[in-house]
């Protein structure tokens, strides 16, 4: 019923999100010079630990606040996202210089198709 249904959409939307996502950033991070398997295994194992938790605020707020701040809150979540992968890539990325910056290349082109999609 109703409930299968909003599971389904729950697995769909978390799912594709992250799909692309990973492609996504996979690619940055190949264009960015990145080429050792242990760094792209991390972009992996970052992206799986902030996509989901971006999804899941950007799908409350839908839920709570239909109307008006969307793109603020949108912003301010994957700036969050920014922040933490960098921070991350900064601690543990072994190749490639200045981790805050492929991090903001790598979300800003991520979030740019995901608002156009």
């Amino acid at each position: 019923g109703m409930e299968r249904q909003m599971e389904l959409y729950l697995i769909k939307m978390f799912g594709i999100s992250l799909e692309l996502t990973l492609v996504i950033e996979e690619a940055a991070a190949w264009f960015y010079g990145i080429r050792r398997g242990k760094d792209f295994l991390l972009v992996c194992l970052v992206n799986i630990l902030t996509n989901p938790a971006a999804v899941f605020l950007a799908w409350i707020w839908r839920m709570y606040m239909p109307y008006g701040g969307r793109f603020l809150f949108y912003l301010a979540v994957e700036t969050a996202v920014v922040i933490t992968e960098g921070l991350i890539y900064k601690a543990y990325l072994q190749e490639g210089r200045h981790p805050m910056w492929f991090s903001l290349a790598a979300n800003g082109f991520s979030f740019l198709l995901g608002f156009c999609i």
